[in-house]
């Protein structure tokens, strides 16, 4: 079922904090590591619970909250079992990607959980474990091999996107209904396979449109200080611009920050004309979303693509797997909406 989530559930308590830590690496060679509980590090950086079983969870950097958040929840629940548990890192750089997918096999991982930028990129070195006898999964993306290994947790991407992109013509109708067009402004991707299909879902859903069109768009925003510079270059661009839309989260919040300093130099604007969209979920964004509700922020609303605690889905296939059950296990996540206007998805 999807979920239409209000702003004022406790959700940010559930989802507001997460610890990151030092934790042992499967090569010296691996670029970051990091576990959620590091009360146990020792001299050498080792740190987690023991076990004979290993869980070895693989992330595009562990700079992102939301990995974290996955983390600390699995380390606890596994903890829980005597499972060890570990992080590692790749840098966004699918060789690493690979690199640490072998360590694991080789030190004798009983699964490697891999949040994929590109599953095609990774294919040889996953059938390789699965062959091996380890259990892969996917968090975030289900492969067109997806028959082959163990199975994971994806989203729907392209849909998240899409709905994005609906919300957002949703509110600029609303909040202009005198007007006959209505541009948007737009981040986009070129890079992995996840962050083109929201794109995608986004532009389609634009393009469908009759009143609203993409006047603007921004490639590769991941960042709070790409944001800033979006807003800056779209409202140089096309002054009329008052509705912005990105395929990540953290933009948003520089595309904020820079429509705070924008309303100070035109007397005639507030932040109640501008609104700011997104895919995927920050604690920071939840937040701003609240403030937008008394005139103290633009950002308006999400569409999230993780269950309301993200570790618990991901945690279900893993336990599968430990307890001996039928494989490939693949579970769907299906998007939700946070907002501060009433919009009902």
């Amino acid at each position: 079922m999807k979920k239409t989530i209000a702003i004022l559930l406790t959700f940010i308590l559930l989802l507001g904090s997460a610890a990151c830590g030092t934790s042992d690496t499967p090569d010296s060679d691996t670029p970051e590591t990091s576990q959620a509980d590091t009360s146990g590090d020792a001299d050498d950086g080792t740190t987690g619970a023991g076990g004979d079983t290993l869980v070895g969870f693989i992330v595009p950097s562990t700079d992102i909250e939301v990995m974290n958040i996955i983390a600390d929840y699995l380390e606890e629940k596994l903890a829980e079992q005597g499972v060890s548990f570990q992080v590692s890192g790749a840098m966004f750089d699918n060789s690493q990607y690979i690199t640490l997918i072998e360590n694991y096999v080789t030190m004798g991982a009983d699964i490697i959980l891999t949040v994929p930028m590109d599953t095609d990129a990774i294919k040889d070195a996953v059938l390789a474990a699965e062959a091996a006898g380890v259990n892969v999964l996917y968090i975030g993306s289900e492969p067109s091999y997806g028959n082959e290994i163990s199975g994971g947790v994806y989203s729907d991407y392209y849909e998240a996107g899409y709905q994005a992109g609906k919300m957002a013509c949703t509110w600029a109708k609303e909040s202009y209904p005198d007007l006959d067009s209505i541009p948007i402004a737009l981040t986009v991707a070129e890079s992995d396979q996840d962050s083109i299909s929201r794109t995608t879902g986004m532009r389609d859903a634009i393009s469908e449109d009759e009143v609203c069109y993409v006047s603007y768009e921004y490639f590769n925003a991941t960042t709070t200080d790409d944001g800033y510079t979006f807003a800056e270059e779209a409202l140089t661009f096309d002054s009329s611009i008052r509705v912005f839309l990105n395929y990540e989260s953290d933009p948003s919040i520089g595309v904020d920050n820079y429509a705070q300093a924008y309303i100070q130099s035109d007397a005639s604007l507030s932040l109640d004309d501008f609104a700011i969209f997104s895919v995927g979920y920050t604690s920071t964004c939840v937040s701003l979303i609240e403030s937008s509700a008394n005139g103290e922020s633009a950002v308006r609303g999400i569409i999230g693509y993780s269950a309301l605690d993200p570790g618990e889905p991901i945690l279900e296939v893993i336990q599968s797997i430990l307890d001996g059950g039928e494989t490939p296990h693949w579970l769907i996540e299906e998007c939700y909406s946070i907002n501060s206007f009433g919009y009902d998805y």
